[in-house]
């Protein structure tokens, strides 16, 4: 069976908000009506793929007409969405072989975790390790990072959200030898997993 990737239920969690925020705040009923419209098609568009079986849950999709009742079935959908493969330290080091010194959280407490990427970092070195999956093929990136200082707040080129302070960073790696622009990411990964809705820069950034 093919699932919604973790990066799909956040596009369709956002469009539901979305809805909801129209809902609460525009009196208009031809406004809440285009917009319950452009949500529909936009989530037809990203569940196009999915089983018949998976497609139902999501008929009459404009009917929530509060938060509660979206998050309710943004809940529902889990045992739909994939999750990010359990990983080993041997595998881990395999992607990192490079690193003399690698720094790792504890990979057994990491399960049924729905994430595009998993990232951590070691604030000794100022290194930020990023792993990908796609197709059965892990991807490993070693990092650098130096967090932004102050209450300045950034977008992440990633998820597109705005963060303050030490939540975000400027983030540089090196691929054959040269160095990549750097680009201002969110230095908590869980945090950026949940409102990352395009993966496509994840993607060019890991060199996918």
């Amino acid at each position: 069976m093919v699932l919604l990737k973790p990066h799909e239920l956040n596009f369709i969690r956002q469009q539901l908000s979305h809805l909801i925020q129209t809902v609460y705040f525009v009196g208009d009923y031809r406004t809440l009506r285009l917009t319950e419209e452009a949500v529909e098609f936009k989530i037809g568009e990203v569940i196009s793929h999915l089983s018949p079986e998976i497609r139902n849950l999501f008929q009459n999709i404009t009917r929530f007409r509060g938060q509660g009742e979206v998050n309710t079935f943004i809940q529902s959908l889990s045992p739909y969405v994939e999750k990010f493969p359990k990983l080993s330290s041997n595998q881990v080091r395999k992607l990192f072989s490079k690193v003399k010194k690698l720094s790792m959280p504890d990979f057994e407490k990491m399960e049924d975790l729905a994430l595009e990427y998993l990232g951590w970092r070691d604030i000794a070195t100022h290194s930020l390790y990023l792993v990908y999956h796609e197709k059965g093929e892990l991807y490993g990136l070693d990092c650098r990072y130096k967090p932004i200082s102050g209450n300045k707040s950034v977008f992440c080129c990633l998820c597109n959200q705005r963060r303050i302070g030490n939540q975000i960073g400027l983030v540089t790696t090196k691929r054959n030898n040269d160095l990549v622009s750097g680009n201002y990411m969110c230095l908590d990964s869980q945090l950026c997993n949940q409102d990352i809705t395009d993966i496509r820069k994840l993607r060019e950034f890991m060199g996918v």
